[in-house]
């Protein structure tokens, strides 16, 4: 989300990155943002106004709202709000998907 911000990279960069991939494989491949296809496709927005998009609050809710368990929603909360220097908690996010695994069987 940094980037998208026009802020350096971060390690919870590539963490946040790894969720959405998740919720994309879990979600018909689809996340919030991707109803905007159309008007970029068209140039009616463009890349930079979906990557603000991803900011919002309001998104970010959505995000979090779809995050199959509430382990992994806290975590994605924990993870946006986590200062640029902080390092991610790569086991906890392991063991989110594992809870998430056990959920779904």
């Amino acid at each position: 989300m940094s980037v998208a911000m026009g802020f350096t990279n971060c390690r919870n960069d590539d963490m946040e990155g790894i969720i959405y991939i998740f919720l994309y494989l879990i979600s018909d491949f689809q996340l919030p943002w991707t109803i905007y296809q159309p008007a970029l496709t068209n140039r009616e927005i463009n890349l930079n106004q979906i990557r603000m998009l991803r900011c919002q609050p309001e998104v970010i809710e959505q995000v979090t709202q779809c995050l199959p368990t509430i382990r992994l929603q806290a975590y994605y909360r924990k993870l946006i709000t986590a200062e640029f220097e902080a390092e991610p908690e790569y086991d906890e996010l392991l063991s989110c998907f594992a809870d998430f695994r056990k959920f779904s069987q």
